[in-house]
């Protein structure tokens, strides 16, 4: 599984263990634009929109695809780190509030994701001006407040389990 995990590997389902392999393909960032965009609809009190009919969600997506695209390519972001982030932004929509879903909402919400995952996970963590060099979005400043607000959202509780990385699954 994770390469810093202590449980041993085959005591985990092929299916988790194919997850946590799988390379970043433009399907898996399809699906991941998708899935952060549904989040900030549910967030919005919006029903989910009819993937390709909606063309102003087209071009958000086509957006936030190249904004995905460069973030995992320049912080070589790990698909375990990512399977992560995709958790905790199912269990944050629930309490996303005016400030999350307001400016950059897509991009602030992935990128949140991504960095407390990637500290969650990782013994030796990036400060957030690597973060920053990453983004070309924000400041370092503006990602640690993202960050405080986005954990504030988790209630601060960073536990995973399998079940909560295998409900991706069969969307990727």
């Amino acid at each position: 599984v994770y390469h810093a995990s202590l449980v041993d590997p085959a005591s985990h389902s092929s299916a988790l263990l194919e997850l946590v392999n799988l390379p970043l393909s433009d399907r898996f960032i399809d699906y991941v634009a998708n899935h952060v965009a549904d989040a900030i609809d549910y967030a919005n009190g919006h029903p989910a929109h009819p993937k390709n009919k909606d063309p102003f969600r087209h071009i958000t997506l086509a957006s936030l695809k190249i904004f995905i695209k460069m973030l995992f390519s320049r912080s070589q972001v790990s698909t375990p780190v990512i399977l992560a982030a995709l958790s905790y932004i199912d269990r944050a929509k629930y309490r996303f509030d005016g400030a999350m879903v307001n400016e950059l909402p897509l991009e602030r919400t992935l990128l949140s994701a991504i960095v407390v995952a990637s500290k969650a996970l990782n013994d030796h963590t990036t400060n957030n001006i690597f973060w920053e060099n990453c983004s070309f979005m924000f400041a370092a400043r503006e990602i640690s407040a993202f960050e405080r607000q986005f954990l504030g959202f988790l209630r601060w509780d960073l536990r995973l389990t399998a079940n909560d990385i295998l409900a991706h699954y069969d969307g990727i």
